[in-house]
């Protein structure tokens, strides 16, 4: 099922028009089996298998072969399968496989990306992807690229994911994962901080991960930790922030996300399972980690809290997951019911942007009055 789709292209280098927001990577004018209509599909290296939506399969009349699991990277679901052909910007892909999903285990808790299905490692390794912050090229001549960067020592590891050698300053070498659906950078497997020279920054209670299989509930999970640098094999950022992952799911002791496109251009050569590098940054961007202590969630239209950092207003005030919040600011909620939840979600937003914000939470007698901290004061 994980073997590479077939490509039937040559010669081609194409500038891929994506969708870039908060990290994710969207391609808006995929087709599929020859139909004249186009789809938005997420580009996800850490996806087995590409995806399509229920709804898509029902349309265009799908069959089923056979049932099995797919994975996240943390968890796992037992999903139908089934093959088709995929296009976009001229280049074609036959015999794709694909799992089925809901929309909305593809669009969670009100993220606003509106996909149809996924692009996954099955197709993205049929060619040579070079990915930055800015755009995409994809090609099967790599002398038709410029500016990639060295050519790293160690190859791309085989199996049903991209995975490379990296590493962290005072610390340890590895294979880690790369996985562009992941809009965050770093995660660290828990069981190996003890190899990592770290200043832990802040622990929290609540769900603070979000897959297409659902919230990750393991609170051991949710902590920030400094690291001194991250390294490939002469190619350092340094003052490294990295979310501490649960020891379940893959293998892998380190998960990197598409945020590490702020810092490196990659340029991945997957039919010789090569990696090229070029740094574009010498210090990790800390502006993520600088809020009122707490995340939320959007469902049935209310927001929620869905995660709150030790040490912080938030809890000193006695947030909790779960709680829902009523008002924010100006804003309350029985009167913005009528609107739909990615309209929902830009307002949150932008009360979110400002420095100062005020919470109105259900069964709670008092107003919060929250202001924006570092969550990394002190680090250094």
């Amino acid at each position: 099922m994980q073997s590479a789709a077939k490509l039937r292209n040559k010669n081609f280098t194409i500038n891929l028009p994506v969708e870039i927001k908060n990290n994710k990577y969207v391609l808006s004018n995929v087709r599929l089996n020859g139909s004249k209509k186009v789809y938005r599909f997420l580009l996800d290296t850490g996806a087995q298998s590409s995806c399509i939506s229920k709804e898509i399969y029902d349309e265009l009349g799908l069959i089923t072969y056979f049932s099995d699991s797919i994975t996240d990277g943390i968890s796992k679901m037992n999903v139908c399968f089934s093959f088709m052909d995929v296009s976009f910007n001229d280049l074609h892909f036959d015999k794709v496989g694909v799992s089925i999903l809901s929309k909305s285990s593809l669009n969670p808790n009100g993220d606003c990306s509106n996909i149809d299905g996924i692009i996954g490692y099955n197709l993205i390794r049929s060619c040579i992807w070079s990915f930055d912050s800015e755009g995409v090229v994809i090609t099967d001549k790599l002398n038709s690229l410029k500016n990639i960067g060295r050519k790293q020592k160690e190859k791309i590891s085989k199996g049903d994911s991209p995975s490379f050698v990296g590493g962290f300053v005072d610390g340890f070498r590895s294979t880690m994962l790369f996985d562009l659906g992941d809009n965050g950078t770093f995660e660290v497997k828990n069981n190996y901080l003890k190899y990592l020279r770290t200043k832990s920054i802040r622990r929290g209670d609540g769900s603070l991960y979000t897959t297409v299989i659902g919230d990750i509930q393991d609170t051991t999970a949710c902590k920030v930790v400094y690291i001194p640098g991250f390294r490939f094999d002469s190619d350092t950022l340094r003052n490294v922030i990295s979310y501490v992952a649960p020891d379940i799911g893959n293998t892998n002791i380190v998960s990197i996300g598409a945020g590490i496109l702020n810092y490196f251009k990659l340029t991945f050569d997957f039919p010789k399972r090569q990696l090229y590098v070029q740094n574009k940054a010498q210090y990790f961007n800390m502006s993520k980690f600088f809020n009122f202590g707490f995340e939320y969630k959007i469902a049935k239209k209310k927001m929620f809290i869905r995660f709150v950092w030790h040490d912080t207003d938030a809890k000193r005030a006695g947030l909790m997951p779960g709680q829902q919040i009523l008002r924010i600011n100006s804003i309350d909620f029985s009167e913005v019911n009528n609107l739909e939840t990615c309209e929902l979600k830009q307002i949150i937003e932008g009360e979110l942007s400002k420095d100062q914000i005020e919470l109105e939470i259900q069964g709670e007698g008092n107003i919060v009055i929250l202001s924006k901290i570092s969550l990394e004061k002190n680090m250094f």
